[in-house]
């Protein structure tokens, strides 16, 4: 019998919860894990329908997908906005859920906007966004001195968090000044 004439009640009458944990877990990651990972969407994470057949199906499979994909998040000219609204999401699961996430420039590259990044690191200062800052950079990974000088800020903010937004503004400030003489258009 081909897949094409099984019929519902024998779909539902496979005893997938009788196998050895080890196998499930060997299926559900070929069918949950993207090797080029998950593009996040500014309306959310798009969640495969295997995450809602049954509670206990979900219980088994919801660490492999949130742990074994990287969400890559799409940002625009620095705006932090989905950003905001994945760690908004990402409280509501489990503490126990490693999540890997990928800031992605749209066009290859993000375009310098201060007032936009001032918000996404004043979310970060607060914990109203979740991010880990790669810092110091990887210099042999080629990347742009703005994109170096972005995360040195983020690891400024988060060595500061125990001072005052006002003061760590203060501090960002100057390495604003830095990114103007790196490209004028974050003037």
């Amino acid at each position: 019998m081909d897949n094409a004439t099984l019929s519902v009640s024998d779909e539902a009458s496979f005893p997938l919860f009788r196998l050895p944990a080890e196998i499930r877990n060997m299926i559900y990651k070929e069918v949950l894990v993207q090797k080029t990972g998950v593009y996040i969407a500014a309306i959310g994470v798009p969640e495969p329908p295997l995450l809602r057949v049954s509670r206990l199906l979900r219980k088994e499979t919801i660490t492999i997908y949130y742990g074994c994909n990287i969400f890559h998040i799409p940002t625009t000219n620095y705006d932090s906005s989905v950003f905001l609204h994945w760690t908004t999401m990402r409280r509501r699961l489990r503490k126990e859920h490693k999540i890997r996430t990928q800031a992605d420039g749209v066009g290859g590259r993000m375009l310098p906007h201060w007032g936009n990044l001032v918000l996404w690191l004043r979310g970060y200062y607060d914990g109203s966004i979740a991010w880990k800052s790669k810092f110091p950079c990887d210099i042999s990974r080629n990347e742009s001195a703005d994109i170096m000088v972005v995360g040195g800020m983020f690891h400024i903010v988060h060595q500061m968090k125990d001072k005052s937004w006002e003061k760590v503004l203060e501090v960002l400030e100057q390495q604003h000044m830095i990114l103007v003489k790196i490209d004028a258009r974050w003037a």
